[in-house]
Protein backbone atom coordinates (compact mmCIF):
# COMPACT_ATOMS: atom_id res chain seq x y z
CA UNK A 1 0.00 0.00 0.00
CA UNK A 2 3.09 2.50 0.54
CA UNK A 3 4.36 1.41 -2.40
CA UNK A 4 1.53 2.56 -4.47
CA UNK A 5 0.43 5.35 -2.76
CA UNK A 6 3.30 7.10 -3.89
CA UNK A 7 2.92 6.09 -7.57
CA UNK A 8 6.19 4.44 -6.88
CA UNK A 9 7.22 1.24 -9.45
CA UNK A 10 7.08 -2.38 -7.97
CA UNK A 11 10.01 -4.47 -9.56
CA UNK A 12 11.03 -8.31 -8.43
CA UNK A 13 7.85 -8.66 -6.42
CA UNK A 14 4.88 -11.30 -7.04
CA UNK A 15 1.76 -11.88 -5.66
CA UNK A 16 0.04 -15.45 -4.77
CA UNK A 17 -3.20 -17.04 -4.35
CA UNK A 18 -4.97 -15.49 -1.00
CA UNK A 19 -3.21 -17.29 1.93
CA UNK A 20 -4.54 -15.05 5.03
CA UNK A 21 -6.70 -17.03 7.60
CA UNK A 22 -9.67 -14.81 7.29
CA UNK A 23 -9.38 -13.73 3.49
CA UNK A 24 -7.68 -10.85 1.55
CA UNK A 25 -4.07 -11.94 2.88
CA UNK A 26 -1.10 -10.63 0.61
CA UNK A 27 1.68 -13.37 0.52
CA UNK A 28 4.51 -13.91 -2.05
CA UNK A 29 5.19 -16.83 -4.65
CA UNK A 30 8.72 -15.81 -4.96
CA UNK A 31 8.69 -15.54 -8.93
CA UNK A 32 8.97 -12.02 -10.86
CA UNK A 33 6.37 -10.22 -11.71
CA UNK A 34 7.45 -5.78 -13.21
CA UNK A 35 5.13 -3.12 -13.02
CA UNK A 36 3.42 -0.24 -10.73
CA UNK A 37 1.39 -0.06 -7.53
CA UNK A 38 -1.51 -0.34 -9.40
CA UNK A 39 -0.74 -3.78 -10.96
CA UNK A 40 0.35 -4.93 -7.08
CA UNK A 41 -3.17 -3.60 -6.08
CA UNK A 42 -4.95 -5.28 -8.70
CA UNK A 43 -3.56 -9.05 -8.50
CA UNK A 44 -4.59 -8.12 -4.31
CA UNK A 45 -7.95 -7.43 -5.24
CA UNK A 46 -8.29 -10.00 -8.03
CA UNK A 47 -6.65 -13.00 -5.32
CA UNK A 48 -10.54 -12.69 -3.73
CA UNK A 49 -10.42 -10.27 -0.68
CA UNK A 50 -13.46 -10.97 0.86
CA UNK A 51 -12.51 -10.41 4.27
CA UNK A 52 -11.44 -7.19 4.10
CA UNK A 53 -8.01 -7.75 6.08
CA UNK A 54 -4.78 -7.94 4.69
CA UNK A 55 -1.82 -9.63 5.53
CA UNK A 56 0.53 -6.58 3.97
CA UNK A 57 3.72 -8.81 3.18
CA UNK A 58 5.33 -8.17 0.00
CA UNK A 59 9.02 -10.11 -0.85
CA UNK A 60 11.27 -9.80 -3.39
CA UNK A 61 12.87 -12.73 -5.32
CA UNK A 62 13.35 -15.97 -3.29
CA UNK A 63 10.24 -14.59 -0.88
CA UNK A 64 12.70 -13.80 2.34
CA UNK A 65 11.70 -10.53 4.03
CA UNK A 66 10.84 -9.25 7.51
CA UNK A 67 7.07 -10.08 8.49
CA UNK A 68 6.40 -13.15 6.42
CA UNK A 69 4.10 -15.52 7.86
CA UNK A 70 2.46 -12.61 10.46
CA UNK A 71 -0.65 -12.68 11.23
CA UNK A 72 -3.21 -10.16 9.73
CA UNK A 73 -2.80 -6.86 11.26
CA UNK A 74 -4.70 -3.27 11.57
CA UNK A 75 -1.54 -1.27 10.78
CA UNK A 76 -1.00 -2.92 7.96
CA UNK A 77 -4.19 -2.73 6.22
CA UNK A 78 -4.43 0.48 6.42
CA UNK A 79 -1.30 1.32 4.83
CA UNK A 80 -3.31 -0.69 2.03
CA UNK A 81 -6.09 0.98 2.35
CA UNK A 82 -4.00 4.16 1.39
CA UNK A 83 -3.05 2.16 -1.58
CA UNK A 84 -6.35 1.29 -2.86
CA UNK A 85 -7.55 5.16 -2.60
CA UNK A 86 -4.73 6.45 -4.16
CA UNK A 87 -5.54 3.97 -7.19
CA UNK A 88 -9.28 4.59 -7.23
CA UNK A 89 -8.42 8.05 -7.81
CA UNK A 90 -6.03 7.29 -10.23
CA UNK A 91 -7.88 4.93 -12.40
CA UNK A 92 -11.50 5.86 -11.35
CA UNK A 93 -12.42 1.98 -10.87
CA UNK A 94 -15.11 1.45 -8.45
CA UNK A 95 -13.71 -2.44 -7.37
CA UNK A 96 -10.61 -0.17 -5.56
CA UNK A 97 -13.05 1.71 -3.58
CA UNK A 98 -14.94 -1.12 -2.79
CA UNK A 99 -11.73 -3.13 -1.64
CA UNK A 100 -11.30 0.09 0.39
CA UNK A 101 -14.26 -0.30 2.11
CA UNK A 102 -13.73 -3.70 2.89
CA UNK A 103 -10.87 -3.03 4.70
CA UNK A 104 -12.50 -0.33 6.29
CA UNK A 105 -14.94 -2.33 7.71
CA UNK A 106 -12.79 -4.84 9.08
CA UNK A 107 -10.70 -2.19 10.93
CA UNK A 108 -13.67 -0.63 12.26
CA UNK A 109 -14.79 -3.86 13.81
CA UNK A 110 -11.71 -4.66 15.43
CA UNK A 111 -11.46 -1.12 17.34
CA UNK A 112 -11.80 -1.24 20.91
CA UNK A 113 -14.15 0.17 22.88
CA UNK A 114 -11.11 3.17 24.15
CA UNK A 115 -10.34 3.57 20.78
CA UNK A 116 -7.32 1.55 19.82
CA UNK A 117 -6.80 -1.89 18.17
CA UNK A 118 -5.32 -4.58 20.59
CA UNK A 119 -6.32 -7.51 19.58
CA UNK A 120 -6.00 -7.57 15.50
CA UNK A 121 -2.74 -5.81 15.83
CA UNK A 122 1.18 -6.20 16.03
CA UNK A 123 2.20 -8.04 19.19
CA UNK A 124 -1.59 -7.29 19.94
CA UNK A 125 -0.01 -4.02 21.85
CA UNK A 126 -1.97 -0.52 22.62
CA UNK A 127 0.24 2.10 20.91
CA UNK A 128 -0.49 5.86 19.75
CA UNK A 129 0.89 5.34 16.09
CA UNK A 130 -2.05 3.71 14.95
CA UNK A 131 -3.08 7.40 14.33
CA UNK A 132 -1.61 6.90 10.96
CA UNK A 133 -4.44 4.32 10.02
CA UNK A 134 -6.96 7.12 10.86
CA UNK A 135 -6.59 9.29 7.58
CA UNK A 136 -7.93 7.13 5.68
CA UNK A 137 -11.10 6.30 7.41
CA UNK A 138 -11.73 10.01 7.17
CA UNK A 139 -11.15 9.77 3.11
CA UNK A 140 -13.52 6.68 3.13
CA UNK A 141 -16.27 8.52 5.31
CA UNK A 142 -16.22 11.22 2.62
CA UNK A 143 -16.34 9.26 -0.18
CA UNK A 144 -19.00 6.86 0.97
CA UNK A 145 -20.92 9.54 3.48
CA UNK A 146 -20.87 6.87 6.21
CA UNK A 147 -19.51 8.62 9.08
CA UNK A 148 -18.83 5.58 11.23
CA UNK A 149 -15.66 5.33 9.71
CA UNK A 150 -15.13 8.92 10.94
CA UNK A 151 -16.28 8.33 14.06
CA UNK A 152 -13.57 5.61 14.52
CA UNK A 153 -10.59 7.82 13.39
CA UNK A 154 -11.59 10.18 16.20
CA UNK A 155 -11.69 7.74 18.36
CA UNK A 156 -8.32 6.65 17.91
CA UNK A 157 -6.63 10.06 17.75
CA UNK A 158 -8.03 10.81 20.97
CA UNK A 159 -6.99 7.76 22.91
CA UNK A 160 -3.66 9.23 20.89
CA UNK A 161 -3.87 12.46 22.72
CA UNK A 162 -4.74 10.69 26.33
CA UNK A 163 -1.48 9.61 25.85
CA UNK A 164 0.31 12.87 24.89
CA UNK A 165 2.76 14.66 27.37
CA UNK A 166 2.76 18.54 28.17
CA UNK A 167 5.97 18.46 26.40
CA UNK A 168 4.46 16.51 23.32
CA UNK A 169 5.81 13.07 23.29
CA UNK A 170 4.32 10.02 23.75
CA UNK A 171 3.29 7.54 25.99
CA UNK A 172 2.85 3.83 24.42
CA UNK A 173 4.86 5.14 21.16
CA UNK A 174 7.36 2.26 20.06
CA UNK A 175 6.39 -0.74 18.45
CA UNK A 176 7.42 -3.03 21.04
CA UNK A 177 7.11 -3.38 24.34
CA UNK A 178 11.07 -2.69 25.70
CA UNK A 179 11.11 0.59 24.18
CA UNK A 180 8.27 2.78 25.17
CA UNK A 181 10.05 4.96 27.50
CA UNK A 182 12.43 5.44 24.35
CA UNK A 183 10.86 5.10 20.93
CA UNK A 184 11.93 6.18 17.52
CA UNK A 185 11.48 8.72 15.62
CA UNK A 186 9.82 6.23 12.95
CA UNK A 187 7.33 5.53 15.23
CA UNK A 188 6.94 8.83 16.61
CA UNK A 189 6.42 10.37 13.13
CA UNK A 190 3.98 8.18 12.18
CA UNK A 191 1.90 9.19 15.38
CA UNK A 192 2.28 12.93 14.08
CA UNK A 193 1.46 12.17 10.57
CA UNK A 194 -1.60 10.71 11.69
CA UNK A 195 -2.49 13.68 13.90
CA UNK A 196 -2.22 15.90 11.26
CA UNK A 197 -3.64 14.78 7.93
CA UNK A 198 -7.07 13.59 10.04
CA UNK A 199 -7.50 16.63 12.01
CA UNK A 200 -7.19 18.61 8.28
CA UNK A 201 -9.93 16.09 7.16
CA UNK A 202 -12.02 16.24 9.82
CA UNK A 203 -11.82 19.91 10.94
CA UNK A 204 -10.07 19.03 14.25
CA UNK A 205 -8.08 21.70 15.31
CA UNK A 206 -6.62 19.90 18.61
CA UNK A 207 -5.72 16.84 16.27
CA UNK A 208 -3.39 19.18 14.76
CA UNK A 209 -2.52 21.14 18.03
CA UNK A 210 -1.13 18.33 19.22
CA UNK A 211 0.76 16.79 15.95
CA UNK A 212 2.42 20.37 15.73
CA UNK A 213 3.70 20.24 18.88
CA UNK A 214 5.51 16.90 19.22
CA UNK A 215 6.67 18.18 15.63
CA UNK A 216 7.98 21.24 16.89
CA UNK A 217 9.91 19.27 19.75
CA UNK A 218 11.42 16.30 17.11
CA UNK A 219 12.57 19.01 14.82
CA UNK A 220 14.32 21.20 17.91
CA UNK A 221 16.54 17.65 18.09
CA UNK A 222 17.64 17.79 14.84
CA UNK A 223 21.60 18.36 14.85
CA UNK A 224 22.80 21.22 12.22
CA UNK A 225 23.28 18.04 9.71
CA UNK A 226 20.14 17.28 9.34
CA UNK A 227 20.91 13.84 11.57
CA UNK A 228 18.39 12.87 14.32
CA UNK A 229 19.24 10.45 16.87
CA UNK A 230 17.67 7.44 16.54
CA UNK A 231 15.68 6.93 20.31
CA UNK A 232 14.54 9.80 22.68
CA UNK A 233 13.21 9.74 26.42
CA UNK A 234 9.87 11.29 27.71
CA UNK A 235 12.22 14.56 28.29
CA UNK A 236 13.38 14.38 24.36
CA UNK A 237 17.06 13.33 25.19
CA UNK A 238 18.66 11.27 22.61
CA UNK A 239 18.84 7.85 23.83
CA UNK A 240 20.98 6.13 21.05
CA UNK A 241 24.00 7.09 18.88
CA UNK A 242 22.89 5.79 15.79
CA UNK A 243 20.10 7.89 13.87
CA UNK A 244 16.65 5.87 12.38
CA UNK A 245 16.72 7.06 8.58
CA UNK A 246 13.34 6.33 8.13
CA UNK A 247 11.97 8.64 10.56
CA UNK A 248 14.55 11.23 9.24
CA UNK A 249 12.56 11.13 5.97
CA UNK A 250 9.60 10.83 7.79
CA UNK A 251 10.07 14.11 9.82
CA UNK A 252 11.29 15.91 6.58
CA UNK A 253 7.62 15.17 5.19
CA UNK A 254 5.62 16.35 8.20
CA UNK A 255 7.94 19.51 7.85
CA UNK A 256 6.78 20.15 4.27
CA UNK A 257 3.23 19.60 5.39
CA UNK A 258 3.30 21.93 8.15
CA UNK A 259 4.98 24.47 5.76
CA UNK A 260 2.18 24.08 3.55
CA UNK A 261 -0.56 24.71 6.22
CA UNK A 262 1.53 27.46 8.11
CA UNK A 263 3.63 29.29 5.62
CA UNK A 264 6.97 29.17 8.28
CA UNK A 265 10.01 28.97 6.43
CA UNK A 266 11.58 27.00 9.66
CA UNK A 267 9.73 24.40 8.52
CA UNK A 268 11.33 24.29 5.14
CA UNK A 269 14.72 24.95 6.16
CA UNK A 270 14.15 21.83 9.00
CA UNK A 271 12.98 19.55 5.29
CA UNK A 272 15.45 20.32 3.19
CA UNK A 273 18.20 20.12 6.06
CA UNK A 274 17.22 16.32 6.44
CA UNK A 275 16.89 16.04 2.51
CA UNK A 276 20.45 17.07 2.20
CA UNK A 277 21.47 14.60 5.57
CA UNK A 278 19.44 11.35 3.94
CA UNK A 279 20.55 12.05 0.26
CA UNK A 280 24.34 11.78 1.70
CA UNK A 281 23.35 9.31 3.49
CA UNK A 282 22.11 7.70 0.02
CA UNK A 283 25.11 7.95 -1.60
CA UNK A 284 27.59 7.10 1.40
CA UNK A 285 25.57 3.28 1.36
CA UNK A 286 24.81 2.87 -2.28
CA UNK A 287 28.24 1.54 -2.70
CA UNK A 288 27.72 -2.43 -4.34
CA UNK A 289 25.79 -4.45 -6.37
CA UNK A 290 21.56 -3.67 -6.65
CA UNK A 291 22.18 -0.96 -3.40
CA UNK A 292 22.42 2.54 -5.56
CA UNK A 293 19.17 4.83 -5.17
CA UNK A 294 18.22 2.58 -1.62
CA UNK A 295 18.37 4.04 1.80
CA UNK A 296 19.81 1.87 5.02
CA UNK A 297 17.74 2.02 8.23
CA UNK A 298 20.57 3.23 10.36
CA UNK A 299 22.93 5.25 10.31
CA UNK A 300 25.84 3.75 10.95
CA UNK A 301 24.34 0.99 8.92
CA UNK A 302 24.74 -1.53 12.29
CA UNK A 303 22.44 0.85 14.08
CA UNK A 304 19.87 -1.18 15.59
CA UNK A 305 17.01 -0.65 13.63
CA UNK A 306 16.69 -2.23 10.33
CA UNK A 307 20.21 -3.32 10.96
CA UNK A 308 22.48 -4.09 7.47
CA UNK A 309 19.31 -3.52 5.97
CA UNK A 310 18.01 -1.40 3.14
CA UNK A 311 14.08 -1.41 3.98
CA UNK A 312 11.94 0.05 1.52
CA UNK A 313 9.85 1.83 3.42
CA UNK A 314 12.65 4.26 4.17
CA UNK A 315 13.24 5.05 0.97
CA UNK A 316 9.75 5.39 0.03
CA UNK A 317 9.50 8.28 2.42
CA UNK A 318 12.27 9.71 1.01
CA UNK A 319 11.04 10.04 -2.57
CA UNK A 320 7.75 11.65 -0.61
CA UNK A 321 10.52 14.11 1.24
CA UNK A 322 12.12 14.99 -2.60
CA UNK A 323 8.88 15.34 -4.32
CA UNK A 324 7.01 17.70 -1.40
CA UNK A 325 10.71 20.00 -1.27
CA UNK A 326 10.61 20.18 -5.59
CA UNK A 327 6.77 20.79 -5.67
CA UNK A 328 7.56 23.47 -2.51
CA UNK A 329 10.75 24.67 -3.48
CA UNK A 330 9.89 27.12 -5.66
CA UNK A 331 13.40 28.30 -7.95
CA UNK A 332 14.97 26.25 -5.00
CA UNK A 333 13.45 23.23 -5.71
CA UNK A 334 16.50 21.92 -7.08
CA UNK A 335 19.31 22.99 -5.24
CA UNK A 336 20.48 20.10 -3.25
CA UNK A 337 23.22 19.59 -5.21
CA UNK A 338 24.81 22.22 -3.64
CA UNK A 339 23.26 21.77 -0.37
CA UNK A 340 24.26 18.45 -0.42
CA UNK A 341 28.26 19.90 -0.60
CA UNK A 342 26.97 21.78 2.37
CA UNK A 343 25.79 18.78 4.33
CA UNK A 344 29.39 17.39 3.33
CA UNK A 345 31.17 19.99 4.48
CA UNK A 346 29.25 19.75 7.66
CA UNK A 347 30.06 16.51 7.96
CA UNK A 348 33.92 17.30 7.76
CA UNK A 349 33.51 19.00 10.43
CA UNK A 350 31.61 17.22 13.25
CA UNK A 351 30.63 13.49 12.20
CA UNK A 352 26.65 12.60 12.81
CA UNK A 353 27.89 9.94 15.23
CA UNK A 354 29.64 12.45 17.06
CA UNK A 355 27.14 14.98 17.17
CA UNK A 356 24.66 11.92 18.40
CA UNK A 357 26.54 12.18 21.52
CA UNK A 358 27.84 15.33 21.82
CA UNK A 359 26.23 16.76 24.72
CA UNK A 360 24.48 14.05 25.99
CA UNK A 361 25.95 11.67 28.84
CA UNK A 362 22.41 10.16 28.20
CA UNK A 363 22.93 8.92 24.26
CA UNK A 364 23.78 5.33 24.40
CA UNK A 365 22.64 2.07 23.17
CA UNK A 366 19.60 0.47 24.57
CA UNK A 367 20.70 -3.20 25.53
CA UNK A 368 18.69 -4.81 23.28
CA UNK A 369 16.77 -3.47 20.09
CA UNK A 370 14.22 -5.46 18.11
CA UNK A 371 13.93 -4.80 14.49
CA UNK A 372 10.49 -2.71 13.49
CA UNK A 373 7.20 -4.40 12.75
CA UNK A 374 6.06 -0.90 10.93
Amino acid sequence: GLLASSAVTVRSSTLSANSAPSGGGISNGGGDLVGDGAVFLANSVASGNTGGNCAGTMTSRGGNVEGANQPVIVFNTGQVVRGLLRTHEETGEERYLEAAVRASDWIVKNQEEDGSWTVANFRQMKRVYDSYVTPPLARIASLTGNEAYARAAIRNCEFVLRHQRENGWFDLCDNTPYFNDMPTPHTICYTIDGLLETGELLGRDDFVAAGTKAADALMRCMRPSGLLPGRFDDHWRARARWSCLTGCAQLGVIMMKLHARTGEERYREAARRLADFLIYMQRLNGVGPSRGGALPGSYPIWGTYAPFKYPCWATKFLIDLLLLTEQGGGEQADSTGSALQSARSAQARQSPTAQATAGSKEARDPPIDRLSGA
